[in-house]
């Protein structure tokens, strides 16, 4: 990394910094529940216990498939604020019966089934709607936002370990989900409002193509994460998963940031197959007391890789210009579908089993042969693809894309890529030194126009930078900005200018 590349980074740093609200981060109290808000006791009921985790899983498959359609059908311009009402009432209610369900002598299967349900809805329609506001905002700040958002997830849930149970309580049941809530509608009332594009069932079929290999990745590691997991006491294994995602979120936040290139799904996945399957050896060469390491690594690794997977969803809705909730559904509804797969799975064997060595042999060769199986054949299909694509001298963009696609925070992230004028040459140019005529041009023409409400420094410079012909993404790199700020600044700019299009702001500055 050169030094002019150093520095660039480092005002993308400030710039992104300077705009960056509590709110934008807000996805990190959604997290703070699914990792630590809803805690069973030592001695919760086996049925109470899938119960819940039944309706919870199921559930969150509907409401996101339902979202899905919901937004696909009405055609929403944008979700409005109050959209983040509904879901946070129905986590709140959720997370008050499980403590009902759990701590009281009130509790039942049903109550159980109950707090489940409203638990997975309220969670899969904040998934949806955040991923929607993610997508709106750019690849640049997505790939920021997440990881920052599963950094302070990690220190909420810390922090929610060292206070006195009925705090612990109240925060779970009404303090989290008030603020999840909370910063879903301030992030939601930053989206400027814009026709979704349809669902063709050629967008489905080139989704299918471009997406199936990290999701499968993210697919086989969920399934044998919560299969593992129910043969052995995963005791100590959340705090292992807790620091380690906090520590690999860091990673790719400065990743993207100082690096031309992000993680990709598919090399993370080819990093971490090799120390997961060798994490595998440890509980039958020396015992069960590694087994909650080996539990541990396997939620660390799945979480990683979903994370990076949230990115490269919203990331090929923005790239793409497709709906963010079909792209979401279409990749998270099977990762949660493997899981629930893996749990019934560990479930059925019984946990009477779990002496028999030859069982749990025979299992965990199994969960590493579905890796293996995994890694072969994305391998093998990914490479052939490379090589395939590369002879062709007659590459098309939409193959750019399409490499792009299984990346997180790669090369399609706004800081990755060189923004583009019309033309196709590179802008990489600072502020001082855009087109100074241009911008002259336009400061006398609209110091002619007297009447006219004056621009703000900013959305001149966004003016100048439409009328030479620059898109909404490319303008975003260029001034480290969100996408939703550009468009904003775009309407005010139409509207006190009295131009209703592109054409006829280039007809003002040019005329």
């Amino acid at each position: 990394m050169s030094w002019e590349e150093m520095v660039l980074s480092i005002a993308k740093a400030k710039a992104i910094a300077k705009t960056l609200r509590w709110y934008h981060v807000g996805f990190a109290f959604l997290w703070t529940m699914t990792f630590a808000g809803l805690s069973y006791p030592a001695a919760a009921p086996v049925a109470s216990v899938g119960a819940f985790k039944l309706g919870n899983q199921s559930f969150v498959i509907f409401a996101v498939v339902a979202m899905a359609f919901a937004m696909r059908t009405y055609r929403l311009r944008a979700p409005r604020p109050c959209a983040a009402v509904a879901p946070t009432l129905a986590l709140a209610l959720g997370a008050l019966l499980f403590y009902v369900s759990f701590y009281s002598p009130f509790g039942s299967v049903p109550l159980a089934v109950v707090s489940g349900i409203l638990v997975g809805s309220g969670s899969g329609v904040f998934y949806t709607l955040w991923q929607y506001f993610f997508a709106s905002e750019g690849a640049s700040r997505t790939a920021l936002y997440i990881p920052l958002s599963a950094v302070a997830s990690a220190g909420l849930c810390l922090l929610l370990r060292i206070v006195p149970f009925p705090v612990y309580v109240a925060c779970a049941a009404t303090l989290l989900p008030l603020l999840a809530g909370l910063s879903l509608g301030r992030a939601l009332a930053e989206v400027e409002p814009r026709e979704l594009p349809g669902w063709g069932k050629g967008w489905l079929r080139r989704a299918v193509c471009d997406l199936w290999r990290p999701v499968f990745c993210v697919c086989a590691i969920g399934l044998v994460w919560k299969l593992a997991s129910r043969l052995f006491d995963g005791a100590g294994a959340s705090d292992v998963a807790l620091f380690g995602f906090a520590a690999a979120a860091l990673v790719v936040a400065v990743v993207e940031l100082f690096t031309e290139r992000g993680f990709e799904v598919l090399r993370f996945y080819q990093v971490l197959f090799p120390v997961i399957t060798g994490v595998f050896l440890l509980p039958t060469l020396f015992g069960g007391r590694f087994a909650p390491l080996l539990s541990g690594m396997l939620m660390f690794g799945f979480e990683i890789m979903n994370l990076l997977l949230i990115v490269t969803c919203a990331v090929y809705a923005n790239e793409r210009g497709v709906a963010s909730s079909g792209v979401y559904a279409l990749c998270i509804v099977p990762t949660f579908v493997s899981m629930l797969t893996g749990e019934l799975l560990g479930a059925g064997l019984g946990a009477a089993f779990i002496h028999d060595l030859s069982l749990v042999v025979g299992i965990l060769f199994a969960c590493v042969y579905v890796l293996s199986c995994t890694m072969l054949l994305v391998s093998w299909t990914w490479g052939h693809r490379q090589g395939s694509s590369s002879g062709d001298g007659r590459q098309q963009a939409s193959e750019a894309a399409d490499a792009a696609s299984v990346q997180g925070s790669a090369g399609t992230s706004g800081g990755s890529l060189p923004a583009t004028g019309p033309c196709g040459a590179e802008t990489g140019l600072s502020m001082e030194e855009l087109d100074g005529a241009l911008l002259a041009s336009l400061e006398t023409k609209l110091g002619a126009m007297g009447s006219v409400e004056p621009l703000s420094r900013r959305e001149r410079e966004v003016a100048a930078l439409v009328a030479r012909g620059y898109s909404v993404a490319a303008i975003s790199r260029k001034l480290f900005i969100s996408e939703n700020t550009v468009r904003g600044h775009t309407k005010n700019i139409y509207r006190k200018l009295d131009v209703h299009s592109k054409q006829q702001l280039v007809d003002l500055v040019d005329g």
